[in-house]
């Protein structure tokens, strides 16, 4: 296989660079054509340069022209994709950057069926008009809506017309250290802002797009079909994300468990569903002696439109699109008589779907699905080849182990990277998991089909309910043993490309048996571990102080090498919120938490000491009051110095301002997320008029110091 083999590649190449570099610059004009003078002067040089060459010449100006094309192509094609580049997106209408700025009254529809998150229903709208005045502005863009989950909220529904009033506001980046970044999450899909608001009606009970509304509809049935035959929640949720793609009613602890023995692949629809259902078809349609031309093409269409109407019901996730583009791209192939190139296909589906949606990129289940075919498409065979077994269920184990093996390869430096584990397990539970799953699969399609059989439906629905009980059991066993998975692995950028690097290096050194390419990965290895070796031993002496941003609550935490001591306000903490603020936190920086106690409570003398009657959070290189209207009092003669001041519960500046600076002398002044939003904002303007510095956890973040 040769560089001239792969045409597809050639061009996916450009394309991603054109993609990457107008994502971290920005640089695409507002209109493709604008391109057309430089690619003019592109090819006036290219040209000049070539023309008393040889033939050979000529075509390498054409080449290289062609990929500078590509690569305007891929820029403009992400330029394109911002919603915010149009002149009609919305928020060219809001002031959306100032906390002042008054609510916005919107008709939008709801895009896609509302999803229950903790109180609220959360859901994407497209707004269709904005109100300036008396008069209606028709608009474009995708909100991130929430509502409050209540029983008027529950005849929403996909194509549901509303009006709304509520202030936009763009989505939050993280709010605590190494946060989830919902912000670039969200943006990924087109979706920059958000509204919260409980002040809205319902304008029409529309339909929308008639093909999603149908496919909405046909998922609710079917899901619906799972659940009268698995009656428990586990069981029930693994089938909906096994065979439909449908994960919003899985339990985190199942989600944990699927991903600490490296089965989360068996969850997200791919090529294995695919291929299990274009199986399905063809041994259908091949039951049916025709032997006319005509009918081949008619039952390869067929078979090609009922996989895409597959990868529509199951949301069209990047790896189930992927799967669909190349079945169709070698089913097509196949029917021309050709014989395809797999690299080329995987490029070629990789470059139709980028085009379509240049975001993609930068989604995990991209990343994923094409890195652990390609592995499995390269390795596997190499992988299998360096052992032969004579018992064929040995054999059968070892193609399964390969498998695992040749995916792990390609794809662990970005498991580290997103997930921060690896799981050491993924071998034995492929040889348990992955085929109870590729049993579970058909008889859950046919379950599906013969949903209304009655007693045939039953006897589907028990040995399902069994199969998944028992792919369930194995999971949870696997997860609990010993020494099962790495966790806690926290690399940056810089060491994932590093790791890559050593995969890449060592791949070249056995595809062309140069022993330097070994040398170059070893280099690699090297520079990556001595990078991560630096970086624990200087958590052996770190130090730290945090204040998190809890929704409603108060956290206070302070570290001393891989110790860490939170206080919380116990009046308005929960368990999980808190552990949703700081478990990214402790794990990159490899600190335990030692304590959980209330605010007045001292201990662990080695990593802080708490002055109690005034209130006062002491550690190594950071002083801090912790206040709130029941404990503020006039209790010091002098001004207490400290560094900071946090102020909680939402004391008002007018009452309590005078007592406090009588009690404390301090550098900042700190709201954490128990003060309301117009509290902070009367704090803002006190601690102006002083020259004061202010920090309000909600809208600033966390509060960070590290030494």
């Amino acid at each position: 296989m040769t560089w001239h083999q792969l045409p597809m590649l050639r061009l996916l190449l450009p394309l991603l660079a054109g993609i990457v570099a107008q994502t971290y610059f920005d640089f695409a004009p507002k209109d493709f054509w604008l391109w057309l003078p430089l690619l003019l002067i592109i090819f006036g040089l290219l040209a000049a340069a070539f023309r008393k060459g040889l033939k050979w010449r000529g075509v390498m100006a054409w080449a290289v022209f062609g990929q500078i094309s590509t690569f305007l192509l891929g820029a403009q094609l992400a330029h394109e994709q911002d919603g915010r580049h149009d002149v009609r997106h919305f928020s060219h209408y809001i002031d959306t950057t100032k906390e002042t700025s008054g609510a916005t009254i919107l008709r939008l529809q709801i895009e896609e069926p509302p999803q229950a998150q903790g109180a609220n229903l959360k859901m994407q709208a497209r707004v269709l008009a904005l109100r300036e005045g008396e008069v209606w502005r028709d608009v474009e863009g995708i909100l991130l809506l929430s509502l409050p989950a209540d029983s008027t909220a529950a005849v929403l529904a996909y194509g549901t017309a509303l009006f709304i009033r509520a202030k936009i506001r763009p989505v939050s980046p993280p709010l605590n250290p190494y946060g989830l970044d919902m912000r670039a999450y969200y943006a990924n899909r087109n979706v920059y802002f958000q509204a919260y608001t409980e002040d809205w009606q319902i304008l029409a009970q529309e339909k929308g797009d008639w093909l999603w509304a149908n496919i909405y509809a046909l998922r609710a049935y079917l899901l619906s079909v799972f659940k009268s035959h698995c009656p428990t929640a586990n069981e029930y949720a693994v089938m909906a994300g096994l065979v439909l793609g449908v994960r919003q009613d899985m339990d985190k602890s199942v989600l944990q468990a699927y991903a600490d023995v490296g089965a989360m692949h068996i969850l997200s629809v791919s090529g294995l569903h695919v291929g299990l259902i274009a199986w399905l078809l063809l041994f259908i349609f091949n039951r049916i002696k025709i032997k006319h031309r005509a009918w081949l093409y008619l039952k390869t269409a067929t078979v090609i439109l009922l996989i895409w109407f597959f990868a529509l019901l199951t949301g069209c996730s990047p790896p189930a699109l992927r799967s669909a583009v190349m079945f169709s791209f070698v089913t097509f192939g196949q029917l021309q008589k050709r014989q395809g190139n797999i690299y080329n296909s995987l490029a070629a589906s990789a470059f139709f779907l980028l085009c379509f949606n240049p975001f993609w990129l930068w989604d995990a289940g991209f990343q994923l699905s094409y890195l652990a075919l390609l592995g499995i498409v390269y390795y596997q065979p190499r992988i299998v080849k360096l052992k032969y077994f004579e018992n064929r269920f040995l054999r059968w184990a070892w193609d399964l182990t390969a498998v695992s093996l040749a995916a792990s390869i390609s794809t662990f430096p970005l498991g580290l990277y997103y997930f921060h584990q690896f799981s050491f397990s993924t071998f034995l539970s492929g040889l348990v998991a992955l085929p109870i799953a590729t049993l579970l699969l058909p008889l859950g399609f046919i379950l599906l089909i013969l949903a209304k059989v009655p007693i045939l439906s039953t006897i589907l629905g028990a040995a399902v309910y069994a199969l998944v009980w028992l792919l369930n059991y194995s999971v949870f066993v696997f997860q609990a043993l010993p020494y099962s998975v790495l966790r806690r692995v926290w690399i940056d950028l810089g060491q994932f490309w590093l790791l890559y690097a050593v995969v890449i290096l060592a791949t070249f050194a056995f595809y062309f048996g140069r022993l330097r390419w070994l040398i170059y990965a070893q280099i690699a290895f090297f520079i990556f571990a001595a990078r991560y070796a630096i970086e624990k031993y200087a958590q052996q002496s770190q130090q730290w102080f945090c204040i998190y941003q809890l929704p409603k609550g108060s956290a206070v935490a302070v570290g001393r090498a891989h110790l860490a001591a939170t206080f919380v306000d116990s009046s308005s903490h929960k368990a999980n919120r808190l552990a949703f603020a700081q478990q990214n936190h402790l794990a990159a920086i490899n600190a335990e938490n030692v304590m959980l106690a209330d605010i007045d409570t001292s201990a662990a003398d080695d990593i802080f000491y708490l002055y109690s009657p005034s209130q006062v959070l002491v550690s190594a290189n950071f002083s801090c009051a912790q206040l709130s209207p029941q404990t503020l009092e006039n209790t010091n003669n002098t001004p207490l110095e400290v560094n900071a001041v946090l102020l909680r519960n939402n004391p008002q500046p007018h009452v309590v301002a005078a007592t406090l600076h009588k009690n404390y002398a301090f550098d900042w002044l700190i709201l954490d997320g128990s003060n309301s939003a117009a509290t902070a904002r009367k704090w803002q303007v006190y601690a102006d008029s002083l020259g004061l510095a202010l920090h309000y956890t909600a809208r600033d973040a966390a509060f960070y110091r590290q030494w």
